[in-house]
């Protein structure tokens, strides 16, 4: 969050902290501090979990702040990675010379709260981008897909389409993002592509959202168990890619 801190906010600001402080509190790059004794006791050791679980919740919820603090501030080189800020759960012991401790995974299943967190990360992340003058290169959303399905970039493909950039991935390209089926992924390009189209009633993206609703299948299409998440991505996106429309078949499904 340091693009923050140019000369026009230097104007604004001055002396005043208070812009250094909503940074602080929003980055979640760093351990949080934990208050221990200096020679903790078996029974210390299971406040510190307990500590570091009420913070680590409080750090998951970061990505939502630094989203709204840190909107449209930013331009991205073409030629480079969009970097997403980590989201560290661990926490740190000054009394012990700045230790860290980590989240007990016999007793929090840390994966399970880090998921949506990390997803909500890369729409943070992704929003912190100007709106362009011209059309994003698609090859540049490419050159930032990950070898492996994750939330985060998940998250950033909803971010994108949310600034209208997914207009540019062509029909191959979405089938190679829904062929990872990874559930994530797909939320995150099924709201995007949506977001990006909002309002055309566009058939090539109707048709992909329609696939992931079952009551929308004719009799003859394979049966698919589709999970709940997905289902209600689908039906947002149809309202999305339908609105204002008042399109009479569309209402009866959404209805």
């Amino acid at each position: 969050m340091e693009h923050i801190f140019n000369s026009s906010a230097q104007l604004r600001f001055g002396r005043d902290l208070r812009l250094n402080e909503v940074r602080r509190l929003l980055c979640s790059a760093r351990p949080v501090a934990i208050q221990t004794p200096a020679n903790p006791t078996a029974t210390d050791q299971d406040f510190q979990q307990h500590q570091l679980w009420n913070l680590a919740q409080r750090t998951t919820t970061l990505p939502l702040g630094r989203g709204a603090f840190t909107l449209a501030t930013t331009y991205t080189l073409l030629t480079e990675a969009l970097v997403v800020p980590k989201l560290i759960l661990a926490g740190r012991l000054p009394a012990q010379q700045n230790a860290t401790v980590n989240l007990d995974p016999n007793i929090r299943s840390v994966s399970e709260l880090k998921s949506w967190p990390e997803f909500h990360n890369g729409v943070a992340a992704g929003l912190k981008l100007a709106p362009f003058q011209g059309k994003m290169s698609r090859t540049w959303i490419l050159y930032n897909k990950p070898q492996e399905p994750n939330f985060s970039h998940a998250g950033l493909l909803l971010a994108l389409g949310l600034h209208e950039h997914l207009r540019v991935l062509m029909i191959s390209d979405v089938y190679r993002y829904l062929s990872q089926e990874h559930d994530i992924t797909t939320v995150g390009l099924l709201l995007g592509l949506a977001a990006s189209y909002r309002g055309t009633m566009d058939p090539a993206i109707s048709k992909i959202l329609l696939v992931h609703v079952p009551s929308r299948h004719p009799s003859t299409f394979p049966e698919l168990e589709l999970p709940t998440v997905l289902q209600s991505a689908a039906l947002m996106g149809i309202g999305l890619l339908y609105e204002g429309s008042a399109h009479p078949l569309t209402t009866k499904i959404l209805l």
